[in-house]
């Protein structure tokens, strides 16, 4: 029976390999696009893989495709999102605190067309380090110096129109 049942324990509940075959580590985020009605399209996001595709997800022959627009293809994605408020817009937060710097983070990417393109929002800085650290809807960024660049104004600013609270902390 399937009541109870842990994924893998048994040969009616074992995992089968949905590719991609050519990229080795773990997935952290996924997510279904909520803008297909037919729930099919899936976003999965790997550790040491970049962002995956998949439009076809319940059949078992279906492909996951890279997604290579503006974003690096083996950036460390270990969340996905997308905006409740404006289902368009999708996130893809990167890097992992407690690898040894094995997953290291490039910044909060995003993506105003369901996944097709991408910009980073902030982050992954690494001549100018900045931590984002959020609980709720509040987002604390603390950066070494007191030097807050234009582009980081500008998206402080996006956070706070969205309902979040952004504070800056230097030192």
């Amino acid at each position: 029976s399937r009541s109870g049942a842990v994924p893998g324990e048994n040969e009616e509940m074992k995992w089968l390999q949905r590719g991609p075959v050519n990229v080795g580590g773990r997935t952290k985020g996924i997510m279904f696009d909520p803008n297909d009605p037919t729930n099919e399209t899936v976003f999965a996001g790997g550790v040491s893989g970049g962002i995956f595709k998949n439009t076809n997800i319940s059949n078992p022959d279906s492909e996951w495709t890279l997604v290579t627009k503006n974003i690096p293809q083996n950036i460390a994605v270990s969340s996905l999102a997308y905006d409740p408020n404006n289902t368009q817009i999708f996130y893809a937060g990167t890097g992992e605190s407690y690898t040894a710097g094995d997953a290291l983070g490039n910044g909060l990417w995003k993506s105003e067309d369901r996944g097709d393109t991408w910009f980073k929002v902030f982050g992954g800085d690494t001549e100018n380090p900045t931590t984002y650290v959020s609980e709720g809807n509040t987002i604390e960024i603390k950066k070494p110096t007191g030097k807050v660049s234009k582009l980081q104004q500008y998206r402080i600013k996006e956070l706070k129109d969205y309902g979040f609270t952004a504070e800056v902390h230097y030192g």
